[in-house]
């Protein structure tokens, strides 16, 4: 049998075929445990194909940029934490959850 890929829009990788797949009166289903992200057909084999070669969602595209924009700006964080720049700017930002939180 051949093996699920991960998820194509959220990237879960633990979509494997014994509880992945399922069968629902006449259709077989693949369902993401993470996301939700269903797909369904008459024929598994097809299924199986049509969830590993499906091409990432422009959702997905999206959250990879914002993830590599995430670590780019935790890596300017960590430089400037390390010169002593962002010192008065964490104390800034738990003031202000501070004043959220009263």
């Amino acid at each position: 049998m051949i093996a699920l890929k991960p998820c194509p829009l959220c990237k879960y990788g633990d979509v494997d075929n014994d509880e992945g797949i399922y069968k629902s009166g006449e259709f077989f289903v693949i369902r993401c445990g993470a996301c939700f992200l269903t797909i369904d057909g008459r024929n598994k084999q097809e299924l199986i194909t049509r969830w590993n070669t499906r091409a990432p969602s422009k959702l997905s595209k999206g959250i990879t940029e914002i993830e590599m924009m995430h670590e780019e700006a935790m890596e300017d964080m960590y430089d400037l934490y390390a010169k002593g720049i962002t010192r008065g700017f964490v104390r800034t930002l738990n003031k202000l959850k501070q004043i959220e939180a009263e």
